[in-house]
């Protein structure tokens, strides 16, 4: 899943910035996602960078990274990151994660029903999601907290949140309408190991 703006405004005067080049969207969602649920019950100082290098690493041993900073991950390689990024919590932080994917790669799922999970899953302490989205860009992104008709982010590329009303859309003419995709939705929850 890249994690490209369709045409960078300003890049020819203004320095590129983190992102822009390179499609780590994934990895960023994934360290920002059990860096926040495990902040507050983790037993020692939460070091988001060293998670970040074991990731960078197994995508590196997995022959994976190259295609990783230019095109992104899809639905089937976030998976063994989640797996690692368990393993790291409960052997560095004394955290144990639990990760639900609720929707399968082939359903049919409406908006409504992604916000639905969003909403219940977030209410609980502890807790975030991982989902992919697409439209006018193709990003991985954790959802922190539901605000009245805000999903509030933790995300690599600056984005605060998402407006519900933006988000539930499938399509919009004008192709900036952002699509959640339900398959990708990993629900992510933590607690004292």
């Amino acid at each position: 899943m890249p994690c490209r703006r369709h045409g960078i405004p300003g890049t020819d005067r203004h320095g590129f910035q983190q992102g822009q080049l390179d499609s780590l969207c994934a990895v960023y969602a994934v360290v920002n996602a059990a860096h926040h649920v495990a902040t507050g019950l983790a037993a020692v100082a939460i070091r988001p960078r060293a998670l970040f290098r074991r990731l960078v690493g197994q995508l590196d041993d997995a022959g994976l990274l190259g295609s990783a900073l230019v095109d992104g991950l899809d639905h089937e390689q976030l998976p063994p990151l989640l797996a690692t990024t368990r393993h790291w919590a409960l052997d560095h932080w004394d955290v144990q994660l639990r990760v639900h994917r609720p929707f399968q790669i082939d359903a049919e799922v409406a908006p409504l029903q992604v916000l639905d999970s969003l909403h219940d899953h977030l209410a609980r302490p502890h807790s975030v999601a991982i989902v992919a989205v697409e439209g006018g860009l193709d990003h991985w992104t954790c959802v922190r907290a539901a605000q009245g008709r805000r999903l509030m982010l933790l995300d690599s590329d600056g984005l605060h949140y998402f407006n519900e009303r933006t988000f539930r859309l499938y399509r919009r003419p004008d192709g900036c309408g952002r699509r959640p995709l339900p398959a990708s939705l990993h629900l992510v929850r933590a607690r004292r190991a």
